[in-house]
């Protein structure tokens, strides 16, 4: 296949948190200031097309099946994973496409990574927690090492990690990069915060759209990232500003447009747990309800306890298959939580919708809103958070999609009861 290059500028984004969000701001601001931008990200949050977008677009079905059948044809006796697969098919879809410049999602980790196969000209870690940690290991120390990988010698390596173990510093100058560390930020001032440069330039940015604490460092990340390849891409300060003030992903404190407050956000790991709860206390409510559901190998106890005084109520998604590693931190069983949850019949493939506690009609829904209450969908980036996701994304909360769920039994079933 010749190996296409993506697009003649490259930047690839690795970490822990705040790839998609870091993503989206650097195409919002390249986009701005008139590039043709192409942008590679994973895990989809309801579509696979959602993972390649070309000027704004997500990739077509014909344009998928056609570079898949390409990649099929040429693998010859290769395996290749349903990752490498896709990533293959991403670059032959953006090479096509004639871009400026194409921002590029790490999916795991680093080192081995599949997006890794690309000489970037320039990088951005944006954070370094736990996660993963079957793969990269049970440390900051053995993660960072992984995931300064993407590094690349004599090339910008924009660290926006809050203090980075040693190990990144170490691989990033084993490797040459040359690194632009990001200091810690002031506070925002009623609506704009200062992004200071490398070379000491202060630039007074809007608040962005995105509204967690940790966004302001991940628009500063894309902005230095920005800055290290002006020679390339030429910097301007407005088109920045644009981008962080319009640069939206979905899943992120995503707002739906409901009766009822509801938010949808993919913390699936202790990092992005504590970044949640620090703008449920940011944005206080009279009562906030949360809607959890979590992949096996996720570290369960590291995502709710952060979250554990958050809740008033919480709706238990698919508990059941936590792995047992997970069971043996929180040192309780599953069906001892706080929680509410509903049982209405059998729960199969041929019947995919439940009435949601939260439901009622029109009079109910009034009721909750009424009374401050807001739903906040967390707990995953897999099957069971889009899922929860697509399903509140009707007339809520009405029902939730819960296809291939196993029955959902819990002694607080009963225990519900609307506000007065």
């Amino acid at each position: 296949m010749r190996s296409p290059r993506p697009a003649p500028t490259c930047i690839l984004v690795g970490g822990t948190n705040g790839k998609g969000s870091t993503v989206a701001f650097l195409s919002a601001m390249l986009s701005a200031a008139g590039h043709r931008v192409g942008c590679y990200t994973s895990p989809h949050l309801l579509r696979y097309n959602e993972r390649i977008r070309i000027a704004g677009n997500d990739a077509t079905d014909a344009a998928l099946t056609d570079a898949f059948a390409r990649i099929d044809a040429a693998r010859g006796p290769i395996s290749l994973s349903y990752f490498e697969f896709g990533t293959l098919a991403a670059f032959l879809l953006l090479a096509q496409a004639q871009l400026d410049v194409a921002v590029l999602e790490i999916g795991l980790g680093g080192r081995l990574d599949a997006v890794n196969l690309i000489d970037a000209d320039a990088a951005i870690l944006t954070s370094v927690d736990l996660d993963h940690q079957d793969y990269l290991g049970d440390t900051r120390e053995q993660i960072g090492w992984d995931k300064a990988h993407i590094f690349r010698r004599g090339r910008p390596a924009i660290i926006a990690a809050l203090e980075p173990p040693a190990s990144v510093l170490a691989v990033a100058a084993e490797i040459g990069a040359l690194v632009l560390e990001l200091p810690t930020l002031s506070e925002p001032v009623e609506d704009a915060w200062d992004c200071p440069l490398p070379d000491g330039t202060m630039l007074r940015m809007p608040q962005p759209q995105l509204s967690a604490p940790c966004q302001t460092r991940n628009a500063a990340a894309a902005i230095w990232a920005w800055w290290s390849v002006r020679e390339r891409l030429p910097f301007k300060v407005q088109a920045a500003a644009v981008g962080v003030a319009l640069a939206s992903v979905r899943g992120r404190l995503e707002q739906l447009q409901r009766s009822v407050e509801t938010r949808v956000d993919v913390a699936h790991n202790p990092e992005a747990a504590s970044m949640l709860a620090a703008w449920l206390r940011a944005n206080p409510r009279s009562r906030n309800i949360a809607v959890f559901a979590a992949l096996a190998d996720k570290d369960l106890a590291g995502i709710v306890a952060p979250l554990a005084d958050a809740f008033a109520a919480w709706i238990v998604v698919d508990l059941g298959t936590a792995s047992r590693r997970a069971r043996r931190r929180l040192r309780i069983r599953p069906w001892r939580w706080p929680v509410a949850c509903w049982r209405r019949g059998r729960c199969g493939r041929d019947q995919s919708r439940h009435e949601c506690v939260a439901g009622g009609g029109s009079s109910g829904r009034r009721r909750w809103s009424r009374a401050g209450v807001r739903f906040i969908l967390y707990g995953g980036r897999g099957t069971d958070c889009r899922r929860i996701a697509a399903g509140v994304d009707q007339p809520i909360l009405g029902s939730l999609a819960i296809h291939d769920y196993p029955q959902w039994t819990t002694p607080y079933a009963n225990a519900w009861s609307a506000p007065p």
